[in-house]
């Protein structure tokens, strides 16, 4: 089982948003945590050990990149944290 949680947006948002795996990993200890992330904010999941990978993205970064990172990580379960300013941006 493989969770993917999707935060490609602010270093302190993604901070904020670590303690997610702790919920996760509480209810499953044994899933897999993948990340996608801004390139800029990677690092503050480098040295995770409850993060299994994560894929850094950009704007130039390529849809079918991001595919194959599920697939090659076998992802079943996906969240999406966004705060509401970036939903707004996005409309």
């Amino acid at each position: 089982m493989a969770t993917l949680i999707v935060r490609p947006d602010k270093i302190g948002d993604l901070i904020l948003s670590t303690g997610v795996i702790e919920a996760i990993k509480e209810k499953h200890p044994e899933e897999k945590i993948f990340f996608i992330v801004s390139k800029y904010a990677k690092d503050i999941l480098k040295n995770n050990p409850k993060v299994e990978d994560y894929l850094a993205i950009d704007n130039k970064t390529k849809i079918k990149e991001i595919i194959n990172f599920i697939k090659l990580n076998k992802i079943d379960k996906s969240c999406l944290l966004y705060t509401s300013d970036a939903a707004d941006e996005r409309s």
